[in-house]
């Protein structure tokens, strides 16, 4: 999704107009709200992920279960940070361009 609309972001100059920056900017501040919401996410699942690194050992079965969510858990920050990243390259290539037209 994201690299779609990157590629339409960089289309050549001609194709944008007044309208088209305002529709950027609106574009521009969701991605910054998106990317808020992420990170703030992102904090309550670290979060989680440490208190459930620090729970004890207690039994086989609880902690296979501990490893399984920890799996899972950093599988999902990762997809949160890797999100983040693209949302802030867009933010930036929307800014570019718009800097460009204006």
């Amino acid at each position: 999704g994201m690299k779609a609309y990157s590629a339409i972001i960089n289309m050549a100059d001609d194709f944008f107009d007044k309208k088209t920056i305002k529709v950027l900017n609106e574009s521009k501040d969701s991605i910054i709200g998106l990317n808020n919401g992420i990170n703030s996410g992102l904090e309550g699942l670290d979060s989680f992920y440490q208190s459930v690194k620090s729970l004890p050992r207690i039994e086989k079965n609880i902690n296979r279960a501990k490893l399984n969510v920890l799996e899972k858990l950093e599988f999902l920050i990762n997809v949160f940070k890797s999100s983040s990243q693209l949302s802030i390259e867009l933010i930036k290539e929307i800014s570019e361009k718009i800097d460009r037209i204006e």
